[in-house]
């Protein structure tokens, strides 16, 4: 939490400048009707619902990347999960607006509450502003929850250290945090619940959210893969969205050290495989189209790709499905420039995407007389549209001013453990027939071992382990040549080389712990705990590399 640079009050000033004439264009909207927008019967929902459905996809990526990665305890979730649950919560906070914006009258946005009152309960639960009213209430709690109950240790630290303004806030936040063992004992249950809760929430809000359209009997939205399909490509523009806050993240707060390669290349890989099941849904919609036999779906999707609004169905096609394949190759996959690229193309045709759904299916219903001719979004849409990237970048730069961008508890834990590791293989090693005992135990484990390092020169392999443990346990943050060399073993393991299965990284692990407990006279359960977090991520990397 240093003075920021130029940057960043560069940026704050172009930001406010957005945000400014969204105000400003609301402000039209509010006095004049929602007549301002380009809305005409049948194209009454338009860029305000394509911009309420993209942020509540952008949204869904922060609890997967946290919650999901915290419960099957993927390590390299740490350097990118609270950036990615502040995005959650703003992301949902700036799709909350747009509901109110596009009811044209949204000092009555209220009636949609169901809460006590003289008029009763007078909810519509039949209309879908109602149901996305649950679904970002529901979420946003949760969501904001999670990254409250994250923040508490690092802003108990920031509460000792700080002597600004902040330190009241901070003191309030920190809740009484002191650190004891009970209350580490109590926070670890409470935020493994949140992570369980926070998980289903990513598939059934965005399911709500679909449900919008399926419910309806309108050619090209009524269909049962609206829930998965929607699922899967909030998910994909979340992933894209993260790529694209965090590259320039990491250079301006200066951490480039906790937020590697390897943790964009690791987010590209999910980005591949999002895309090719969002690709795998368009191709099943046109071809459950076709095959249907139902003229309007098929005069539905034709118009889709031929008609008015051809260029939008085409440039989405082109930025979710044809540019993201890429990432196949490593060198874009570890190239951050090219990531970035890639990331905006996607964040681009996500936000097609929507516009196509919506307005391509309203624009062409049953009836030939409603067909509308080619949508003119105005101004004040088009102002409202930034004014809303611009709220959502102002609450994430004020965010990562005054709040750590990445869990120092987390951080300072894996630098405990690499140093309880340290210590504690500088005592093995110390000890003559450390390297020893454990190659006659690792032997003795599997036949499959025996017959693997059969011929091998131990004398070289015992150098080789020492260099590798050094190797591993610096994987997480290791310069380019450590990775470099760490990615050549791994694939001198593969079929094509030295064919050692990935089952034996676990017949290695389990024979080093039992190494390591009979040479160090410290071993307890600290101890153990240490090696395993260490090593876990050098292992990890190397089944990564591995050719299977």
């Amino acid at each position: 939490m240093q003075p920021p640079g130029r940057a960043y009050f560069a940026s704050l000033v172009l930001i406010l400048g957005g945000l400014a004439l969204g105000a400003y264009a609301f402000s039209v909207q509010w006095r004049l009707g929602l007549g301002v927008a380009g809305y005409e019967h049948p194209m009454l929902w338009g860029i305000y619902i394509t911009n309420f459905v993209f942020w509540v996809g952008i949204a869904h990526s922060g609890t997967l990347i946290s919650a999901v990665l915290f419960l099957f305890r993927a390590k390299w979730r740490t350097s990118v999960a609270r950036a990615s649950e502040a995005m959650t919560v703003f992301a949902v906070m700036t799709a909350g607006l747009f509901p109110i914006i596009h009811i044209g009258r949204p000092w009555f946005f209220y009636w949609l509450i169901p809460y006590p009152n003289e008029r009763q309960l007078w909810v519509n639960f039949q209309s879908p502003l109602v149901w996305d009213v649950f679904a970002i209430t529901t979420y946003l709690t949760v969501s904001a929850m999670f990254l409250f109950l994250g923040l508490i240790p690092d802003v108990a630290a920031a509460r000792d250290r700080c002597t600004d303004w902040r330190k009241p806030i901070y003191r309030a936040l920190a809740i009484g945090w002191r650190g004891s063992t009970r209350q580490w004992i109590h926070y670890g249950a409470l935020y493994g619940f949140f992570a369980a809760l926070a998980t289903p929430l990513v598939v059934s809000v965005h399911s709500v959210v679909s449900w919008d359209f399926a419910m309806s009997i309108l050619p090209g939205w009524h269909s049962t893969i609206f829930a998965p399909y929607f699922v899967a490509g909030a998910i994909f523009s979340g992933l894209a969205m993260v790529i694209t806050l965090l590259i320039p993240l990491r250079k301006l707060l200066g951490i480039e050290e906790y937020i590697t390669i390897r943790h964009f290349e690791n987010l590209a890989k999910l980005i591949i495989v999002t895309s090719l099941i969002v690709g795998y849904a368009y191709l099943t919609e046109f071809f459950v189209a076709w095959y249907s036999g139902n003229p309007f779906e098929q005069g539905t999707f034709y118009n889709r790709m031929f008609g008015e609004y051809r260029l939008f169905s085409w440039g989405m096609l082109a930025c979710n499905v044809v540019i993201p394949l890429v990432l196949f190759f490593k060198r874009v996959r570890t190239s951050l420039a090219a990531l970035f690229v890639v990331s905006i193309f996607v964040n681009i045709g996500m936000w097609l995407e929507r516009f196509v759904i919506i307005v391509t299916s309203l624009s062409h219903d049953f009836d030939p007389a409603n067909w509308a001719g080619l949508y003119e979004p105005t101004w004040v849409e088009g102002a409202i549209t930034v004014g809303s990237f611009s709220l959502f970048f102002l609450l994430f730069l004020l965010f990562i001013k005054n709040f750590p961008a990445v869990s120092i508890t987390e951080m300072k834990e894996g630098s405990a453990h690499a140093e309880v590791f340290d210590d504690s293989l500088a005592r093995c090693l110390s000890k003559h027939g450390f390297l020893d005992r454990f190659y006659e135990l690792f032997l003795a484990s599997s036949p499959r071992v025996r017959e693997a390092f059969g011929n091998t020169d131990f004398a070289h392999q015992k150098k080789m382990l020492a260099d590798s443990l050094s190797l591993m346990t610096s994987a997480s943050g290791a310069p380019a040549d450590e990775l470099e060399e760490l990615d050549r073993v791994a694939r001198r393991h593969g079929k094509h080389d030295l064919d050692i299965g990935l089952d034996l990284y676990d017949l290695w692990l389990e024979s080093l712990m039992q190494t390591v407990r009979e040479f160090d006279g410290h071993f307890d359960r600290d101890v153990d705990r240490a090696w395993r977090n260490v090593l876990a991520e050098g292992i990890e990397f190397m089944e990564s590399r591995h050719e299977r």
